[in-house]
């Protein structure tokens, strides 16, 4: 990759960037969010991406569908389909409403879906299902242990 944007007299706008000191700058001077990947899980830097407001192209693999609604807070594009990669990019170059508005719906589908809070709220969840799978299947110890973990993390969940 250097060497094709220096083969291509394009140092002047492309910077190589390994391990930064803040990537909270990147993603305050960035416009667009690409991702490129061929595997994925659950993209942490997509999710940081979209906390900036910043509307997100990536590939069609992992969870990446979870995080992006396709034509609504940014684009999935097939993996290695360079053509389309370009086009989702021109789309997003060439028109701030557009970019502003993709930007502005991640973030609230990011804050709606995978929050803090949210992440506390299906956790408690699932531990108030498991004690009560507990104490029908009148196991008293089971609940106790169960109650005193909800308890516990609770507060330090909710404090974050």
């Amino acid at each position: 990759l250097k060497e094709y944007v220096k083969l291509n007299g394009l140092h002047k706008h492309v910077e190589f960037v390994i391990n930064p000191t803040d990537v909270d700058e990147y993603y305050k001077q960035a416009d667009i969010y690409l991702s490129t990947s061929i595997y994925e899980g659950l993209s942490n830097s997509i999710m940081e991406a979209m906390s900036f407001n910043l509307p997100v192209i990536a590939t069609k693999v992992g969870d990446n569908d979870k995080l992006i609604e396709h034509n609504k807070t940014g684009y999935l594009v097939n993996p290695k389909e360079v053509n389309e990669i370009s086009k989702c990019i021109s789309l997003l170059i060439y028109n701030d409403e557009l970019r502003n508005e993709f930007g502005l719906k991640g973030y609230f589908h990011l804050k709606a879906n995978f929050s803090m809070d949210k992440f506390a709220i299906s956790h408690i969840k699932l531990i108030e299902e498991l004690k009560s799978k507990a104490q029908t299947k009148s196991s008293r110890h089971w609940s106790k242990k169960i109650s005193r973990l909800i308890y516990d993390l609770l507060p330090r969940t909710l404090n974050r």
